[in-house]
């Protein structure tokens, strides 16, 4: 849950320098995002073709997680400020993984919500257009169909017509 609230505050506020607004933290180091938050709504920041091919072609940074030699420095002056520098370091670098695990995670909610609605637009209209052209090949077999009863009936108006001067 931190995550997902750390990464919509990194939206905002990357959202916000877009816009001229002054940054909050270290958001240059973050790639530039995929979608914006304006008025409460979220707004794409490309073509969502191009955003959907980034998200599929990017993957989330895997940085290992430190090893237990690296959470217990050695190497402690008298004041012992250096573990304090540590752990401070330690917290920061946890927040920014916190951070962009939960501004991707909401980039790509709202691109794959968005790539549904847009999927089921498309067979939506697939489907119409099937429906149009099943309509066109029933008007056109019915006209075909009323074409053969119209020669059929002039053919036999035809053989009566030859009959009675036959039989006159």
């Amino acid at each position: 849950m931190d995550s997902l609230y750390s990464g919509l505050r990194a939206l905002e506020f990357q959202s916000k320098n877009v816009k001229g607004i002054a940054r909050l933290v270290d958001l240059e180091e973050l790639p530039s995002p995929m979608i914006l938050i304006d008025k409460d709504l979220f707004v794409l920041a490309d073509d969502v073709i191009l955003l959907i091919e980034r998200v599929v072609s990017d993957s989330l940074p895997h940085q290992p997680l430190p090893s237990k030699d690296d959470k217990c420095p050695q190497n402690r002056t008298k004041d012992g400020s250096s573990g304090d520098e540590f752990n401070k370091d330690s917290i920061e670098r946890d927040e920014k993984r916190l951070m962009e695990l939960g501004r991707r995670t909401i980039e790509i909610f709202v691109l794959a919500h968005i790539f549904s609605r847009i999927e089921v637009s498309y067979q939506e209209a697939v489907a119409l257009k099937r429906q149009e052209e099943l309509i066109r090949e029933e008007e056109a077999a019915g006209q075909v169909e009323h074409e053969l009863k119209s020669k059929r009936s002039a053919a036999e108006k035809e053989k009566r017509a030859k009959k009675k001067q036959v039989g006159f």
